[in-house]
Parts: C-alpha cells; sequence; structure tokens
C-alpha cells in the first residue's frame, strides 16, 4: 500500500502538472498523497505549501502494520518541514500534530462546525465544541455518556466492529453519535443497518 500508492499518485501528479507552464503562488497538498507533489513544486518554484491533514496517517487502518505506520510517520514529519502552514480537522489533532511534528504553524479548519469558527484559537474552539457538545447530549442523550465517531467511513476503520458490539453496552447509559459523510456508502449502509 505505502510503497506503491503513494509513489503512484505522486508521479501521476508531478506528470500532469509537468505539462502546464503555470506559476503557482500557494499549493494546498489535500492530504499526505499529494504532500511530496506539493514540497517538490514547491523546491522549483517558490510557492507557499498548506498541508490540509485530514488524518493521522500512520493509524487509520486498526490492520496497518507497525513498520507502515513508522513509514507514514517518518515520511509525514520529513515533508512537513517545507510546509508553510498546516491545518486539520479537530483540536486533538491540532495537538497531535503540533506534538508529533514540532511544528506550531498547525491550525484548526474544522469539518463538522460553521467554517466561521476556524479563527478561533484552539481553546476557543474547544470551548465552543464543548457548548455545542452540551446542547447535543441534552437533546439526544440526556443523562447518558455520550461517544462520537466522526469521520470518514470505510471498511477496516472499527465502526462496523464498534457498532456490532454496541448491543452489549447499556443503552440507559451510554449513546454513541456517528457523525460522518453518508453519500453513496455501502459501507455505512451496512453499519447503519446495524443500528
Amino acid at each position: 500500500d505505502f510503497c506503491i500508492w503513494l509513489p503512484s499518485i505522486h508521479c501521476t501528479l508531478i506528470y500532469f502538472i509537468a505539462k502546464e507552464a503555470v506559476e503557482y503562488d500557494v499549493i494546498i497538498a489535500n492530504d499526505l498523497a499529494t504532500l511530496s507533489t506539493a514540497t517538490q513544486l514547491s523546491k522549483k518554484r517558490g510557492s507557499i505549501i498548506v498541508y490540509d491533514a485530514h488524518e493521522n496517517w500512520a493509524h487509520v487502518r486498526k490492520s496497518t502494520p507497525s513498520l507502515i505506520s513508522w513509514l507514514y510517520n517518518r515520511y509525514q514529519k520529513n515533508l512537513c518541514k517545507n510546509v508553510n502552514i498546516i491545518t486539520t480537522v479537530s483540536p486533538l489533532l491540532v495537538s497531535y500534530l503540533r506534538n508529533f511534528l514540532k511544528l506550531e504553524h498547525v491550525l484548526l479548519l474544522p469539518n463538522a462546525v460553521p467554517l466561521s469558527l476556524a479563527s478561533r484559537s484552539v481553546d476557543e474552539e474547544i470551548a465552543h465544541l464543548h457548548l455545542i457538545y452540551q446542547a447535543q447530549k441534552e437533546k439526544y442523550a440526556e443523562s447518558r455518556i455520550v461517544f462520537v465517531f466522526q469521520g470518514g467511513v470505510a471498511v477496516d476503520r472499527g465502526l462496523y466492529e464498534l457498532v456490532k458490539a454496541w448491543k452489549y453496552v447499556d443503552a440507559s447509559k451510554v449513546v454513541l453519535f456517528i457523525r460522518a459523510p453518508d453519500s453513496d456508502n455501502p459501507e455505512l449502509d451496512r453499519i447503519l443497518k446495524l443500528a
């Protein structure tokens, strides 16, 4: 996966971009798969790089072998040395990436709250998300403990197994919220049939 998928995306992008004679002021790498291409182009053209890091790539799938996780971490850390701005989708990922990459220019750009909140500091964002959480908890969860899965639904990410095991949980004490894109996703359909 790592040894084939990332280089093939990089080579494909370089091939198509090489045909263009366009200068780029800003390059947005929309995930780890496009980051090496962005850094290569930036070195040639002096462009600013914005890396939109949606995931903790080393741990996206539970079945990822530890060597591959290590490679993803090393690959991302090395490429991020050349990045001007890093954005990610949750306060938890902001904290993780700042600590892991040893960089302060990791910004919050949430994908599940209004864009107007993205300009807040991480602390303000956490406080605001806590208010949203409290309102949702009062409306749907009453006094139960709330667990939230937020993100893309795919095979081998553990959500199916979580929902399948959820029947053994005391529903009077806990509730699971799933916040995920729902358009044409067979895996999400399979999971919702369990609910």
